[in-house]
């Protein structure tokens, strides 16, 4: 993968199932304030299957603490295995 100045050094990867996430128009709501999240690198959701896969740099933010950020917002979510 081509890396950019803004890309992170540390890449992490996670999947997660979305809980309450009410119409496609929600959906982009979030993904946006995802975006603008320190760390992340990608986030691609998909309303219809209710998933967001979510890359990030592991050494500015967790996915622990993205799921919290998505529980602020009033999306429930879980981490995939």
């Amino acid at each position: 993968m081509k890396r950019g100045s803004g890309d992170p050094q540390v890449v992490g990867n996670a999947i997660f199932s979305l809980y309450n996430l009410g119409c496609s128009s929600c959906s982009g709501q979030l993904e946006s304030k995802l975006k603008k999240m320190a760390g992340i690198a990608e986030v691609n959701m998909n309303h219809v299957a209710d998933i967001a896969e979510i890359r990030f740099d592991s050494t500015k933010v967790t996915s622990d603490e993205i799921r919290t950020f998505m529980k602020k917002l009033g999306c429930e979510s879980a981490l995939r295995h």
